[in-house]
């Protein structure tokens, strides 16, 4: 999707001047269809490894960008084609081009002001480890020809015989569980040790590389190079990693989904194949170990990965499903502008066209996602808190807390603020207002004193028995320190009294 950057907006109007030519070592794949049958196409960036998907506009007017002149341009762009781009939109792609420095670009201005950027973000140092402490990434392995060579040995993978084998076998291995349902729980309960926690913690190792190696393998079934493989740190947490960014080469959404799938997909069928050994295993470690991998796989697959409000792999399913690239910010970008509508009735059109059950559709999986990023983002700050001294972890939770929360509010805050002028009071404003009050009023703790019957006992207590029946006859008057020798109770037996006197 093409994005303006307005801090180029000044060097990239069209102007009388040749435009710089695009670089010669950039492709250009076509991709299929959007989805109002409009053609699309890819741009690689093959330094950076980046995509860039283009429209049917973009694309006619980037096939005469030879001709170096806007006017010409845009007028063959007219002549040849049922389209008729401005020169607005020129300047949109022209702006998109020098942002991702798609251009031979030798105009000093655009030098100047590229160096300028990259110095301001050399010395923000601030910036620079914020994101890097964020999210940043440890490349590891290079694979692409060791794949090459095992994929003719593992191509009976990808078979439909396979694939129904492991669904029969899985079917089995759950039926088999839910008869001993008890001790399949019990075995939980038993794990949940230090030992059993380095027993998951391996089991996560083996799963999670079997599953890198099954996005890898099914990119490289369909003759994608993945560039390499290797671990990415999320807030300090390692996670492995396959590049398979070539995937947005692929004309059919179908193969996309295959592979976003794929990782998902090894780890059922781990968990299939650990679930139906478990119960064909007699006790000892061997079963042990079966059980790590079958939990680890299930939990992990169904709980973690198929989420879609994070960007793990149930996110890019359900994008590649939907045929509907960047599909967090289009959503997003949909729920601010309703958000905006709905409150202050601003009128503006949505960012792109949708049928209304779809648009109301991502609107509504906009705000799941916001309310679970919520969630999972103070979760985040809280264990980061506490898995760091102290000073550390103030620092830390407050960066998770003003980057991922504070810091989006307050943008929308500032929209809201600069267009205040447009605002207008509307009687849906005033029971929507009315509303937050009344539930701010409930939950408001109007009462800051709780009164209640407490008992206070001190943190150390050690219980003293007499040797025989005795009264206590004396006890020390109040708390506070004692000196050696210093009598604390006075006790009297009247029974071994009666017995001395006796004797």
């Amino acid at each position: 999707m093409l994005t303006f950057n307005p801090a180029l907006a000044l060097i990239a109007k069209p102007a009388a001047a040749a435009l710089p030519p695009l670089r010669e070592d950039l492709k250009l794949f076509a991709v299929g269809t959007n989805r109002d049958g409009s053609p699309a196409w890819v741009i690689q960036d093959p330094i950076s490894n980046a995509f860039y998907r283009i429209g049917w506009l973009e694309f006619e007017l980037l096939a005469r960008w030879d001709l170096a002149n806007p006017e010409a341009i845009l007028a063959s762009t007219h002549a040849e084609t049922l389209l008729d781009p401005s020169r607005d939109e020129l300047a949109h792609l022209h702006a998109f081009l020098l942002q991702h420095q798609l251009l031979e670009q030798r105009d000093p201005a655009y030098k100047q002001a590229l160096i300028t950027r990259l110095r301001e973000q050399r010395t923000n140092r601030v910036k620079w480890l914020i994101h890097n402490y964020l999210f940043f990434r440890l490349p590891l392995l290079y694979p692409a020809q060791t794949l090459q060579r095992l994929l003719p040995w593992l191509s009976w993978i990808f078979s439909r015989t396979t694939v129904l084998i492991v669904l029969l076998l899985g079917v089995i291995g759950l039926a088999l569980t839910a008869r001993q349902w008890d001790v399949f729980t019990s075995s939980f309960v038993d794990t949940l040790s230090p030992s059993g926690i380095f027993g998951y913690l391996i089991a996560l190792a083996i799963t999670k590389s079997l599953h890198e190696l099954g996005h890898a393998l099914t990119a490289t079934l369909y003759g994608l190079r993945v560039a390499h493989m290797g671990i990415a740190f999320v807030v300090m947490w390692p996670m492995l990693y396959t590049d398979t960014g070539e995937a947005w080469r692929l004309a059919q959404s179908r193969q996309r989904l295959a592979i976003a799938s794929a990782g998902i997909l090894t780890e059922l069928a781990i968990a299939a194949f650990a679930t139906l050994a478990w119960n064909l295993t007699d006790d000892g470690d061997l079963k042990q170990a079966l059980f790590f991998l079958a939990t680890t796989s299930w939990v992990l697959s169904l709980a973690l990965n198929a989420s879609p409000f994070m960007r793990f792999d149930g996110y890019f399913i359900l994008s590649d499903w939907l045929d509907l690239p960047n599909l967090h910010e289009r959503a997003f970008a949909l729920a601010r502008v309703a958000l905006r509508n709905t409150l202050f009735d601003f009128g503006d059109p949505d960012p792109e066209y949708f049928a209304p059950s779809r648009r109301r559709a991502l609107i509504v999986f906009a705000w799941l996602t916001w309310l679970y990023r919520l969630i999972v983002f103070i979760g985040i700050a809280v264990a980061v808190y506490l898995l760091f001294f102290k000073l550390l972890g103030l620092i830390l939770f407050a960066i998770e807390l003003l980057w991922f929360i504070l810091f989006p509010i307050w943008r929308e805050l500032t929209v809201w603020h600069q267009r205040r002028a447009e605002i207008r009071l509307s009687r849906r404003v005033f029971w929507l207002v009315l509303i937050a009050g009344l539930m701010l009023l409930a939950v408001w703790p109007w009462q800051t004193v709780v009164h209640g019957p407490g008992y206070a006992h001190p943190e150390q207590m050690h219980a003293i028995y007499s040797p025989l029946p005795a009264q206590l006859l004396a006890a020390p008057p109040e708390l506070g320190a004692v000196t050696a020798g210093q009598s604390l109770f006075v006790l009297e037996a009247p029974h071994r009294s009666q017995l001395i006197a006796l004797n």
